[in-house]
């Protein structure tokens, strides 16, 4: 069970595909420093047992570092990825997904 789903490989009530609306890492440059950010948008689409369907989202998120030299891997990685678990504590801490249900 992870935050009040049962997680399964067979024998599902329902199956959690989601969408990337949107999954980008770029900057934005001044004279004395660049902006690093991340952003990400996702839609997520319940599928039920029943054959119903419920969208949710889209949740997006955009988490940003700043740096007065040229801007790195690890710092690209780092704002991507802060950007993509905000979105997912989103997902998990929306109380109307649970309720999304037939």
């Amino acid at each position: 069970m992870h935050r009040g789903y049962n997680i399964v490989t067979t024998g599902e009530d329902s199956t959690i595909p989601g969408k990337i609306l949107n999954f980008w890492v770029g900057t934005d440059v001044t004279a004395l420093y660049w902006d690093v950010y991340g952003e990400v948008r996702i839609e997520v689409e319940v599928k039920y047992a029943t054959g119903e369907t419920t969208k949710v989202g889209p949740y997006d998120a955009r988490s940003v570092e700043r740096t007065y030299v040229n801007p790195s891997v690890p710092i690209m990685e780092r704002v991507a990825l802060l950007s993509l678990n905000e979105v997912f504590g989103k997902i998990l801490s929306d109380k109307g997904f649970a309720k999304k249900s037939p």
